[in-house]
């Protein structure tokens, strides 16, 4: 049966595509109708393929009440593979909830590694998995009207740093050239190999402004050139070029498994923007 329970709650939309049958966390699922939000299911893990494809002619959103959002991303990011492979959703919806799923763990990720100083291997770990569960999507050059439709002028680290990642990936997979200067037996890989080579330029890519929660934010917000007391220029890392994530990319890949942390690469004077 369904009922309104609005009163006194506030709910986040999420898209039905989203939904795993028999995989959901245990909240409650609505729908709105009539400005109400009406219980639809009372535990997510409960719904139905018959469920979903009666969604399929009505509401573009279903919603889940705002408390459940950490479960929710939660979710999001242990099945995002899932998901993504789905032919349900809509590639925009796909992108939304890969953005939704990025921007979270590199903001967690830059939060972790500014509070000790260091990228634990841990971390670095969980931000390759996402990069590979999301690899079937973003590599799909039909997936970049999606991208666009993401992209804002406003400049916000986290998203920035999906953003390079998609658009690297993509890049690299039409530019096999710059992949030879990273492996010169590029050539004779397999297909595996190709692409677990993409995959780990996806992790250097969406990591390449980590040094950025060392940097005063006093610094990284001024406006004009950055000059030192004496009234020197001071460099400051502002853009990647294709060298600099090759070498990114070689730094990742000669740390051993291992290793408890990975320290963090400075950039100097040599590399420029």
């Amino acid at each position: 049966m369904q009922y309104g329970c609005d009163i006194g709650r506030s709910f986040t939309a999420i898209p039905p595509g989203a939904i795993l049958p028999g995989s959901m966390p245990d909240f409650r699922i609505f729908i709105r109708s009539n400005n109400r939000y009406i219980l639809w299911a009372r535990e997510g893990n409960t719904v139905t393929v018959e469920q979903l494809k009666k969604l399929a002619d009505g509401p573009n959103e279903v919603y889940i009440d705002v408390e459940d959002g950490f479960k929710y991303d939660q979710y999001l990011e242990t099945y995002l593979g899932d998901i993504l492979k789905k032919e349900e959703p809509s590639n925009q919806q796909k992108a939304e909830i890969f953005s939704r799923v990025t921007n979270k763990v590199i903001g967690q990720t830059f939060a972790k590694t500014q509070s000790i100083g260091t990228l634990p291997q841990g971390v670095a770990d969980r931000v390759k998995t996402v990069v590979e569960n999301a690899f079937f999507f973003i590599a799909e050059t039909k997936s970049l009207e999606a991208l666009s439709k993401i992209i804002g002028h406003d400049y916000k680290t986290y998203e920035h740093a999906t953003k390079v990642m998609w658009l690297t990936v993509l890049f690299l997979k039409e530019n096999s050239d710059i992949l030879e200067q990273i492996e010169p037996d590029y050539v004779h890989f397999t297909e595996h190999e190709k692409k677990k080579l993409l995959e780990q330029c996806g992790v250097a890519a969406i990591l390449h402004d980590i040094g950025k929660v060392f940097v005063p934010t006093e610094i990284l917000n001024k406006n004009g050139p950055l000059k030192n007391k004496s009234g020197n220029s001071l460099f400051f890392k502002g853009g990647m070029k294709a060298q600099y994530l090759i070498s990114v990319l070689r730094y990742i890949k000669c740390i051993h498994c291992d290793n408890s942390t990975i320290m963090i690469p400075y950039a100097n004077e040599n590399h420029t923007s």
